[in-house]
């Protein structure tokens, strides 16, 4: 319900707007792995894998006058998308000594095919989309001594994202009369090039420089048209990041062990927009840590936290923001019961905000005020005997698929 009031507090509009937004998402999917041990401690892997994805998107939106509805028919649509991937891969892998060597190559066909039906007031409207691309890998590792204290990593690898089924689904979601989500059926997936060279000692510490390059990058991205902000996914042209990491494990006494990962990275948008161009660059600084601390064979407690100094994001520039945790536990009837305090964001400081550039005669910002601050006391209890042996994992062909449902 959207209510309309003039200066004095006179209501001069009131409309309502009501909806039935159906969906359905079929997955199928197969494949098969074959793997063959060669001479000399190598091996070669292939594989073909196929899916095929029936998506079913109804947005219906009803007018309401008086308590009586009627169809709205310039919001109301269906959308019907269908894909079909199919890929195959080949592996090599080999040890020299000191030197290990992993490549690989697959190749991947897209065939996308879009349909928006129409209705007694818009016509229908279609899209095809195919595509074959080949996607190599490298991987290289060298230990600097017999040991294998001190290693050195290179590896490249080139990857596609696609856009989630909901990103594709053209229909329009309405937060007021001024605020539109808007899906993006032409919204094409985005390529990049991973480059990474690392140095670790003994699994215990790890410093790595890497580089990105992304073409098509998507993302959400808001535009005016005329009184109305649309936010929709789209994309924004190209994306390059340096990053500089670092990770290290330790433990400063035997009743306390330390968790921390740092990193400092560069992210650069540049691209057509609906402004004319994106040009935006900024040094980010994020990290975590966690700290464990055995107090007493029945006492442990952990503190944990992260700080981000904030940066761009295609359109977006985020402000600094962070959280920190803390938790206690008490072991309890033998050890089979378990009491823990846990307290999440304990200052309440995890408010995601910041501001929305290259919009067309406007400046804007947002600030998430976020239920971020939990305390929660839990008891858990085991039953029988403990053991060690690892469960069984299953998993099918289908783990991308539905991640892009979500």
């Amino acid at each position: 319900m959207n209510n309309t009031y003039l200066p004095d507090g006179a209501l001069t509009n009131s409309t309502t707007l009501s909806d039935d937004l159906p969906s359905t998402i079929n997955i199928y999917s197969a494949k098969a792995d074959y793997a063959h041990p060669l001479k000399g401690k190598a091996k070669l892997e292939a594989g073909v894998k196929t899916s095929y994805v029936n998506t079913d998107n109804a947005a219906n939106y009803f007018n309401v006058v008086d308590g009586v509805s009627s169809i709205d028919y310039t919001k109301t649509n269906r959308f019907l998308y269908k894909e079909n991937i199919n890929a195959a891969y080949v592996n090599f892998n080999k040890n020299f000594g000191r030197f290990s060597l992993q490549t690989g190559l697959r190749l991947e066909n897209t065939n996308g095919d879009g349909h928006q039906l129409g209705n007694a007031e818009r016509a229908d409207s279609s899209f095809i989309n195919h595509y074959t691309d080949l996607f190599p890998t490298a991987y290289f590792s060298y230990n600097l001594d017999t040991a294998g204290h001190n290693v050195l990593v290179a590896s490249y690898g080139r990857r596609i994202g696609r856009p989630n089924y909901g990103s594709l689904n053209p229909f329009t979601f309405f937060v007021d009369e001024f605020t539109y989500f808007s899906g993006n059926p032409f919204l094409r997936p985005q390529f990049t090039d991973n480059y990474k060279l690392a140095y670790s000692f003994r699994s215990l510490f790890t410093v790595a420089l890497a580089y990105n390059y992304t073409i098509d990058v998507q993302g959400e991205t808001i535009h005016r048209s005329g009184d109305v902000f649309i936010s929709t996914q789209g994309n924004i042209g190209q994306q390059k990041t340096l990053d500089f990491s670092v990770t290290t494990n330790f433990q400063p006494t035997k009743w306390w062990t330390v968790n921390l990962y740092a990193e400092v990275y560069n992210n650069t948008y540049q691209g057509a927009f609906y402004t004319g161009y994106l040009n935006q660059s900024e040094v980010t600084f994020s990290g975590n840590g966690n700290n464990q601390f055995t107090i007493s064979p029945t006492w442990s407690a952990e503190l944990s936290g992260f700080f981000d100094s904030g940066g761009t994001y295609g359109q977006f520039v985020t402000l600094p923001k962070g959280m920190l945790n803390a938790a206690i536990q008490k072991k309890i009837l033998n050890n089979k019961g378990t009491i823990k305090l846990t307290m999440r964001d304990m200052l309440h400081t995890f408010s995601p905000s910041g501001t929305i550039t290259n919009i067309v005669d406007a400046r804007a910002s947002f600030h998430n005020t976020l239920d971020t601050q939990v305390a929660t006391l839990a008891f858990t209890y085991s039953f029988g005997k403990t053991t060690n042996t690892p469960q069984k994992r299953e998993t099918g062909g289908a783990e991308s698929e539905q991640n892009r449902a979500h």
